[in-house]
């Protein structure tokens, strides 16, 4: 299905057989009620039990539990059509997506239901992986000091400290357009990058920006780099290859060519092995977390990091693992300054006056986030979150502070709307829910020093 709205996304079903074209389509749906990324891939996924049927010559409904053990021993074996072997990841999706199908709507009547695949463990070996996995600092500077070498080709340096200054998708980057910014002032330089993840097969892409500041070293150098690629780009444009992009780059074979993620990321992997002798092996993506990093440890907010990396709030903390070193030097830091709060969490100064909850905060800093309430301190030893409102281990957050004084007002008004109806129950219920939220808003008054706090 293809839509032009904002809205909408494609996916393709064209080598799924036409018997199973309407399951197929219903599973899918059920998929992208969840995550559209796994809808997407899912018709592309499941294909490979098709051909896995084919090749013994039996039909959907017939299969088994015995079959499906066959069908893993095939995906053991299962290679590209150039001979080369899957990725163990790509194995492990495919595995997933049958195991998905044959163990979901078993009321769907041309659907066989295998009750023993809903708990299976996957007898496939994933991959460790370790893309959101920052890169050490001692490592990041070799590699800071590799990609200063003028030797190095000027595309791939380019590309290297766009990702290295911005933590963004490696293909944003690598489909920037040539005219990619625009001059504010003598030191501000405005970035446009397509937003290619949420695209999702539109039209036309979606864009966002970023700021250049030339005061800035690395910033300045990488402007400069912008500018040398813009112009060999602009040479490379009466060829017939993909035009009007800044990555365009002339080939060993004096031929055109756009650089490539994977290209990218076998040119990276090549100048590791020549720098760490005895070290680890970093992906490209991996550039992306560790500046998501680099930033939290700064004092980064969850929402800053929300907007810079282009993902769900939920999602931030995966980017952003702030190791215990930097937590507690940070926290170090901030406990030293006087006339503060005395609890620092996420990146936050917060107020607290109950030693056993600030110790739980110290302790545990990946304590659990509730979305548009804050953060529970004590998570792992409640498990019931349905009074999070009117818990003590509730802590505000200091990013939810307008959205804490707009609800306890909407409360409010809603409480004087029942009253006018004489309703005192729900007049009551929503009276109570504005001293809640007024009660967090003033606590993160506190916690950023706007405002005393009359106890202490």
């Amino acid at each position: 299905a293809k839509n032009m709205s904002i809205d909408s996304y494609t996916i393709y079903f064209t080598n799924i057989p036409a018997e199973y074209l309407e399951i197929v389509k219903l599973h899918t749906l059920l998929i992208a009620l969840t995550t559209i990324n796994r809808a997407i891939d899912f018709p592309a996924k499941i294909t490979h039990l098709f051909n896995f049927c084919n090749s013994l010559n039996i039909k959907l409904p017939h299969m088994t539990l015995k079959h499906f053990k066959n069908f893993e021993l095939y995906l053991s074996n299962l290679k590209k059509e150039n001979g080369d072997c899957y990725h163990p990841d790509t194995i492990f999706k495919i595995w997933s997506a049958a195991q998905f199908f044959y163990s979901s709507i078993q009321w769907y009547p041309a659907h066989p239901y295998i009750k023993e695949l809903k708990h299976r463990k996957t007898p496939i070996r994933r991959h460790i992986n370790t893309d959101k996995e920052a890169i050490p600092n001692e490592y990041l500077y070799q590699l800071d000091k590799a990609f200063k070498d003028q030797n190095i080709a000027i595309h791939f340096r380019t590309a290297y400290w766009f990702l290295r200054l911005f933590p963004l998708r490696v293909n944003e980057i690598l489909n920037l357009e040539i005219n990619c910014y625009k001059c504010i002032n003598e030191d501000f330089v405005l970035l446009t990058f397509p937003d290619i993840k949420t695209n999702g097969g539109y039209a036309t892409p979606a864009y966002r920006s970023e700021l250049l500041y030339l005061r800035e070293r690395y910033q300045f150098e990488l402007f400069s780099l912008i500018q040398e690629q813009q112009s060999q780009a602009l040479k490379l444009q009466k060829y017939e290859i993909e035009k009007n992009l800044l990555f365009s780059y002339n080939s060993y074979g004096n031929q055109p060519r756009i650089l490539t993620r994977s290209y990218f990321g076998v040119l990276f992997r090549k100048l590791q092995k020549k720098l760490f002798v005895q070290g680890s092996s970093f992906t490209v993506h991996q550039l992306r977390t560790t500046g998501a990093t680099l930033r939290a440890e700064h004092g980064f907010t969850s929402l800053q990091l929300k907007e810079l990396l282009n993902i769900n709030l939920n999602t931030v903390a995966s980017y952003s693992k702030m190791n215990n070193k930097s937590l507690i030097k940070l926290q170090n830091k901030i406990l030293e300054q006087e006339n503060k709060p005395r609890a620092f969490f996420k990146g936050r100064i917060i107020n607290s006056k109950n030693s056993h909850i600030e110790d739980q905060i110290i302790l545990n800093p990946l304590a659990h986030k509730l979305p548009d309430m804050g953060y529970c301190s004590y998570e792992n030893k409640c498990g019931n979150h349905f009074e999070c409102l009117e818990c003590e281990y509730l802590i505000p957050d200091i990013d939810l502070l307008e959205y804490y004084r707009e609800i306890g007002l909407k409360q409010i008004e809603k409480s004087e709307f029942w009253a006018k109806k004489g309703n005192d129950i729900y007049r009551r219920d929503n009276l109570h829910r504005a001293t809640l939220f007024t009660k967090l808003y003033e606590k993160a008054l506190i916690a950023k020093g706007e405002i005393q706090d009359v106890e202490q």
